[in-house]
């Protein structure tokens, strides 16, 4: 017995044994790409952490942004260049005899609508009684540094806003600015510091041993302010120059914040540097406010 199959027959046997994915096996296979792409993930993760394990990191080094240096180093303050002490006599031109005219000089030059710090061209120092003329340079490290660059107490200046006394002491502690009181008939300089506590700590110095940069009010409410934190500390400002003197950390910082405002110009160029304070919650910063070039041929 013979049976026939029709061609109709043999097309739906074929599509029905042919193989098919289902849709368990394309999740599955889902599943597992995602599983190995994820083992190879952890796996580069883990070598990564133990390779910077095996070599380490060397320690950075901090860099120090300072000008070559200038200044009378240890030299007794004069009017020429001389190897021997300067003689009292012989400064009276060069330094007024009586620290009371000083402040009186400098009160009739002061206006009251600028708050603007800005360094002192001199500092007070004692004489000897020799013969000599002593070092007519600058208080500063010993050299004469580059004779085109403005020195940094003349063309600096540093602004303060400060909404009470208590802020602007956070800020001056904050920078580790150290207040000063000197002259008034005293030979040594006091000083006050934690000057944002109900008791500032007070300590004196000579004021021969002094290299820190330092600055005065030439205007300003803020010089107000200075004189009561002083007083905070017990020492009297009458008939005295108040100073702030600045770290040298502090100091390199507002250089390369300097550096950085002038970019490719020269430091020759620089005539004037305006520094800020901006900040609030104890963390302050310095930035730049302005600045002001020359022309140096």
């Amino acid at each position: 017995m013979s049976t026939t199959v029709h061609s109709s027959d043999t097309a739906a046997i074929t599509q029905d044994t042919r193989l098919r994915v289902s849709p368990y096996e394309r999740v599955a296979s889902l599943i597992i790409a995602a599983l190995i792409l994820l083992g190879a993930a952890v796996l580069a993760m883990f070598i990564i952490v133990i390779t910077m394990r095996a070599i380490g990191h060397q320690k950075a080094v901090p860099v120090t942004f300072i000008d070559e240096p200038y200044g009378r180093g240890d030299h007794d303050a004069g009017t020429a260049r001389d190897a021997e002490n300067s003689q009292v006599d012989e400064l009276d031109e060069f330094f007024p005899p009586e620290l009371d005219q000083n402040i009186q000089v400098m009160n009739d030059i002061i206006s009251a609508d600028l708050t603007t710090l800005e360094t002192m061209d001199d500092q007070l120092a004692n004489f000897g009684s020799n013969k000599g003329q002593g070092d007519s340079r600058a208080a500063g490290p010993l050299g004469e540094g580059d004779a085109n660059v403005v020195p940094r107490w003349e063309r600096w200046q540093v602004r303060f806003a400060s909404a009470d006394v208590e802020s602007y002491a956070q800020q001056l502690d904050f920078f580790k600015i150290e207040l000063a009181a000197l002259g008034g008939g005293k030979s040594t300089v006091d000083y006050a510091t934690n000057l944002s506590l109900a008791r500032p700590t007070r300590r004196t110095g000579p004021s021969e041993s002094e290299q820190r940069l330092y600055m005065t009010w030439r205007s300003g409410e803020l010089i107000e302010a200075d004189k009561q934190l002083l007083a905070k500390a017990g020492i009297d400002t009458a008939n005295r120059v108040v100073l702030q003197f600045y770290p040298p950390e502090t100091e390199a910082a507002l250089a390369a914040l300097e550096q950085q405002a002038a970019g490719t110009r020269d430091l020759k160029e620089i005539k004037r540097t305006v520094f800020g304070v901006k900040g609030t919650g104890g963390k302050y910063e310095f930035y730049v406010m302005s600045q002001e070039f020359r022309f140096v041929p």
